[in-house]
């Protein structure tokens, strides 16, 4: 026995059976058809997003740097010969304990001679100064040293002993510090200078000195390497002369 898909109808031809039958199976296959290019869409946009996230992924993980800094680089200057530290310090300053002075120094670079004009400022960091008084040094003489710089690096923080000269002849007389200057917590005796080659002493003159003219020694030493120092004249007056 033959079944049909559809129950006929009452008083339905079969021309009409037909037609609505190819009817029906064009819909099925339109929908069908349908079906199958909506999902053939969605399939080749699911393979575009996920090859936009693999590429995403793949330049994530791969390290690509867009901005890139140059390390910062420190330059070191190598020491050198050194010429006369000069200064920069009040002529006359007062012996009362209190009246706060300052001395500046600075590295120079010409080790033949201790002319300002010649000289020319050594602008490194670490270089290490000291400061001291002396008597005053008479008019054809001065202070030398005979130890190496070395020696000189290694014994800053110990009393510095020089030799006294005399028109330019070593002599055997010694010179050694006599105290007298008080300097303040933030700035040692010896000290090493910043990047401009550069120490600040701050200090006060003990009551103890009398009226007179004396000499600070202002002495620079470049990693026991090299050396120089310089003497300048200063006149102290004890409180209430001027």
């Amino acid at each position: 026995m033959q079944q049909t898909l559809f129950k006929p109808q009452p008083n339905t031809t079969p021309s009409q059976k037909k037609r609505s039958q190819t009817i029906i199976f064009t819909a099925l296959a339109l929908f069908a058809l349908s079906g199958l290019m909506i999902g053939f869409v969605v399939g080749i946009f699911t393979h575009i997003q996920s090859g936009n996230a693999s590429k995403a992924n793949h330049n994530t993980s791969s390290g690509v740097v867009i901005h890139q800094q140059n390390p910062t680089q420190t330059v070191t200057i190598q020491p050198m010969q050194m010429g006369c530290p000069t200064p920069t310090f009040n002529g006359t300053e007062q012996a009362d304990g209190t009246t706060p002075y300052t001395f500046v120094a600075q590295a120079q670079n010409n080790s033949t001679t201790c002319s300002t004009k010649l000289n020319t400022p050594i602008h490194a960091p670490g270089i290490s100064f000291k400061l001291w008084l002396i008597q005053r040094l008479p008019d054809n003489g001065g202070i030398a040293f005979t130890d190496g710089a070395q020696q000189i690096y290694t014994t800053l923080n110990q009393p510095t002993v020089g030799k006294m000269t005399r028109n330019g002849k070593l002599q055997n007389d010694t010179i050694a510090p006599i105290g007298g200057i008080n300097f303040d917590a933030t700035t040692p005796q010896v000290q090493t200078s910043n990047a401009q080659g550069q120490v600040t002493w701050k200090y006060t003159l003990a009551p103890t000195l009398q009226n007179g003219t004396y000499d600070l020694v202002v002495l620079a030493d470049w990693s026991g390497k090299f050396y120089n120092w310089s003497w300048w004249q200063i006149t102290v007056n004890k409180a209430g002369n001027n």
